[in-house]
């Protein structure tokens, strides 16, 4: 019974050694390296927000950070809206510098009739050598109003809003003779307002009423 015993042992010893060895597992692939953050970070602003004719003109501010502490040097800024222009600049470590363009609605090449709205995109691309590094875009509305048509000295502007470039600079006068309304006992309300050539920056505002008879405004 002994013997027997030590030889089963030995007989599963010796089946143990004919299997065969298992497969060591594989190494697991390293993580691929994360990407290094962009060194320099862009925004991209342009005043006024909105524009009305070609001879309004957009103010761009392109705005670069450094965010190593390390200075970069050579650093190209490309402005595509209406054509296009480069600047080279320098950042010391960890500095904001902005870089100022500006474009008149005519330089874009945008069809754009009064009553529409149309958008002029402009894309500020930041470069180191030939590498783009970054890029930022945005847009501005283009709103057209009609002209008022006082360059022959008269206009029959109907109402609402209308664009006068006078010829020449100076001091000008501006009449307002309402045309008459249906009802002659009741006054109309008039309401003139002007403002120069920045939009949204109005400069002043006449309001009243108005009789047939009356002196022009």
């Amino acid at each position: 019974m002994k013997r027997f015993s030590i030889m089963a042992v030995a007989l599963a010893v010796a089946l143990l050694g004919a299997l065969p060895a298992a497969a060591a597992k594989p190494d697991k692939p390293p993580k691929p390296p994360k990407p290094p953050a962009a060194a320099i970070a862009v925004s991209l602003d342009a005043t006024p927000v909105w524009v009305h004719e070609d001879a309004d003109v957009l103010n761009y501010t392109v705005t670069l950070h450094n965010k190593t502490s390390a200075d970069i040097d050579n650093i190209r800024v490309k402005l595509s809206a209406g054509s296009v222009t480069k600047q080279v600049v320098q950042l010391q470590a960890n500095e904001y510098k902005p870089v100022g363009f500006s474009r008149a609605v005519s330089l874009f090449d945008v069809d754009c009739v009064i009553g529409d709205e149309c958008e002029l995109v402009a894309t500020a691309t930041v470069s180191l050598g030939i590498e783009v590094m970054t890029q930022a875009t945005m847009s501005t509305p283009l709103r057209p109003y009609p002209s008022c048509g006082l360059e022959d000295g008269e206009s029959n502007v109907t109402g609402g809003i209308c664009i006068w470039n006078p010829g020449q600079t100076g001091d000008w006068t501006v009449t307002l003779a309402p045309t008459p309304p249906s009802n002659l006992k009741r006054p109309s309300d008039v309401l003139v307002t002007v403002r120069d050539h920045v939009p949204g920056n109005w400069c002043g505002t006449w309001s009243g009423k108005w009789r047939p008879g009356d002196e022009p405004i």
